[in-house]
């Protein structure tokens, strides 16, 4: 039994099975029903793999830094490690250039070559069986390549994190921005041998498009209000599989020039990552959890990996005793943890009570003065706990609920969700005070200090409600999606997504300030804590940030893994201490000196 998130796989047919990489940097061999029979050697210079090809003797995967190593396909073992840093063309970087953490798939094999974009950005040519570097292509200097697709002989095109396809060839390493299909990362390219075209998924345009074979012209297929990740086709292309991080598999016919929507399977357990097809019976999913699921064409699912994902979605501390922190899990429970300092000035962090429910993942618990909380699930269901976990009252909304938050009296809770939908409730009684269909998901909600409410979607909108009237409405575009938000104690509110961390002023309604040093994907979290602003990030990276002058003073990857949740408190013995929690499910107690962060504590709920 395999007790590791796997992070990407792939079909090998020299061995009938699959190859999935884990988020320790090792990689499994998995049989036809998902069964692990081999497992790599462990080493701590592997870092976590984001893309892997094979060849009829090697396996090749490059990590989140542009490490690139060569396995052998069936003993499993690292042969050739080639470091990130140490492979690139130095003439064409500048004197500052550093390497950049990046989870993307840009790796691939043509005309017995390797090709990995390395953590410059830079394009290596590979000999597969020396690792020795032939050549270094540096085809766009403006964003990361995020994919290669080479299937076409003639034509290969390179996909990056703005939207843009470039069409051109690894033979000669010319390549043309030609057309853009996106404004975020466009992660899957598929060359449709069937009509002549390319499928190319999408982030933020809620869907896919068709991109004809000179890339000139596009059609846009929408079909979700979340981000699309993988495309794949079966045998004869007749049919696409499309994952989405909505949950849900989505099914086209290919049969014609216009794709049509055959089924949607779904909804899985969270987020889809990757789909391969095998055969009709053998069409595998990777969730962004870490679970691979085989299923049918149909959707029956047939097998599973025995590995069940969990994470701390969020932390939030006690409004009276900020050594408390209510933490929301995958689960489906409330886990409570208190952290302080104990004797001889060391840490102590400990889990006071778990409360286990079966309404799906919950995604906020906010803690209110008497210990009791109100937390929101992926199911619907909102509902009030004592601090015994005993329910109090629950009400179902309408789709996955994203964020919760209270007003400063604690006496109305304002919710969003995916269903494009915000209400306020009443704490007390769970009473629907108002609600609101918004025309785009919701993913994050809060009150200011006035009361006011601010409601945060997808495409970089914010609608702003007056305390006293829910009709009236207000928008602003702060040139971001919002992932989260957090009142300040200035009157003002931080707000974190995928282009860092900016300040609201709640009375001009203007973006102030910005904290973007670093920021390569997206800013899960972010707090303001004795004059110093800390976030935490996608790529596993904890960043520290002046408050006054907004510039970064320390980067770090201390995490286990993806950190969804931040908390600060100065301890009574003076200490400050900042605690992270995410997946695996964990916390960590970092102790502050001078501002920096240093993991001192961890512990895995």
């Amino acid at each position: 039994m395999v007790q590791e998130r796997f992070q990407y796989m792939l079909y090998s047919k020299e061995r009938n099975g699959l190859l999935v990489s884990g988020r320790k940097g090792g990689i499994y061999f998995l049989d036809q029903n998902l069964n692990c029979v081999q497992a790599s050697m462990k080493t701590d210079n592997i870092r976590p793999i984001s893309a892997m090809v094979a060849t009829d003797r090697y396996i090749f995967t490059r990590s989140n830094f542009g490490q690139i190593v060569r396995w052998d396909l069936y003993t499993l073992r690292p042969i050739d490690i080639l470091y990130e840093g140490a492979y690139a063309d130095r003439a064409m970087l500048d004197e500052d250039d550093s390497i950049t953490p990046s989870i993307n798939h840009a790796l691939t094999l043509f005309d017995s070559k390797v090709y990995a974009l390395n953590g410059f950005g830079q394009l290596l040519e590979i000999d597969p069986n020396t690792c020795r570097l032939l050549r270094v292509l540096d085809p766009n200097k403006a964003s990361f390549i995020e994919t290669i697709e080479v299937s076409r002989p003639d034509t290969h095109v390179l996909s990056d994190f703005s939207g843009w396809l470039y069409f051109g060839n690894l033979s000669t390493g010319e390549f043309e921005k030609r057309i853009r299909v996106d404004r975020g990362p466009v992660h899957c390219v598929r060359y449709d041998k069937r009509h002549d075209r390319y499928w190319a998924s999408t982030d933020n345009s809620y869907g896919f498009s068709i991109v004809s074979a000179d890339g000139k012209e596009k059609q846009h297929y929408k079909m979700t209000l979340d981000d699309v990740e993988w495309i794949t086709f079966d045998e004869s292309h007749s049919s696409a599989y499309i994952a989405c991080f909505d949950h849900h598999l989505y099914v086209y016919s290919n049969e014609n020039e216009q794709a049509e929507l055959k089924r949607v399977i779904g909804p899985f357990k969270f987020q889809l990552k990757q789909v391969l097809y095998v055969s009709d019976h053998q069409i595998y999913i990777l969730l962004e959890s870490g679970e691979i699921y085989q299923i049918d064409q149909y959707g029956n699912q047939l097998e599973k990996t025995s590995f069940e994902g969990n994470c701390v979605w969020g932390v939030d501390a006690h409004p009276e005793d900020d050594s408390l922190v209510y933490c929301a899990l995958e689960d489906g429970s409330v886990s409570i943890v208190r952290y302080g300092i104990g004797s001889y000035q060391t840490v102590e962090l400990s889990e006071v009570t778990r409360h286990r429910y079966a309404f799906g993942r919950v995604r906020r618990a906010r803690p209110l003065p008497d210990g009791s909380y109100l937390a929101v699930t992926t199911s619907g269901t909102v509902f009030l706990a004592s601090g015994e976990g005993t329910i109090r009252w629950r009400r179902q909304v309408p789709g996955i609920v994203r964020d919760v938050d209270l007003n400063v009296d604690f006496t109305k809770a304002l919710i969003g969700t995916e269903a494009q939908y915000a209400a306020e409730l009443d704490v007390e009684t769970g009473e629907l005070l108002q609600e609101l269909k918004c025309d785009l998901p919701v993913w994050a909600v809060t009150y200011d200090h006035q009361g006011n409410r601010y409601i945060g979607c997808r495409n970089q909108k914010i609608l702003i409600l007056d305390k006293d009237d829910f009709d009236s409405v207000s928008e602003i575009y702060p040139r971001d999606n919002v992932k989260r938000f957090r009142r300040l104690e200035n009157g003002n509110i931080l707000m974190n997504g995928p282009e860092g961390v900016c300040e609201i002023d709640t009375s001009t309604k203007e973006v102030v300030k910005r904290w973007t040093d670093w920021v390569t994907t997206t800013v899960e979290n972010a707090i303001v804590f004795e004059q110093n602003v800390y976030t935490v990030s996608y790529n596993l990276m904890i960043c520290s940030y002046d408050y006054e002058s907004t510039d970064g003073f320390d980067v770090q990857l201390s995490t286990h893994d993806f950190p969804k949740g931040i908390a600060a408190r100065k301890a009574e013995t003076g200490e400050s201490l900042l605690l992270v929690g995410g997946r695996a499910p964990y916390v960590a107690v970092y102790l502050l000196q001078e501002g920096v962060p240093h993991k001192v504590r961890e512990l895995f709920l």
